[in-house]
């Protein structure tokens, strides 16, 4: 399964995996949590939360995280790159936001990928 968004070969060729929210690594409970979506790709960040209070997305991740990326369906969006510190961060969803995904850097420039989800 590929999850990953890498594409700077042979750099990050190879590196990335999967973080699963599962409750243990039993066949079922694997497969439970693959089948709700509950992953995501990482070359070591981790996103502890990514909750979604009305129009606006709150983020969690490990507080070695220095930037954030926040993809939606049109080109470009305004907050589209942020500064990170502490852990955290936050952006506003638009109007004409369909869905988001969300990439975060840590200062090693090792990245972690959210699954696109839907904000509509």
């Amino acid at each position: 399964m590929a999850a990953d968004d890498a594409h700077d070969y042979p750099h990050d060729a190879c590196i990335s995996f999967l973080m699963l929210g599962a409750k243990s690594l039993c066949k079922k409970e694997v497969m439970e949590a693959l089948i709700r979506g509950d992953y995501y790709a990482t070359q070591g960040p981790q996103f502890t939360e990514i909750v979604r209070e009305e129009e606006e997305i709150r983020v969690r991740c490990s507080a070695d995280v220095t930037e954030a990326f926040i993809y939606t369906n049109w080109i470009w969006c305004p907050d589209r790159y942020q500064k990170v510190t502490g852990g955290s961060f936050r952006y506003s969803v638009t109007p004409n936001d369909r869905y988001v995904r969300i990439e975060i850097r840590d200062g090693e420039g090792r990245r972690a990928w959210c699954s696109p989800f839907s904000v509509q």
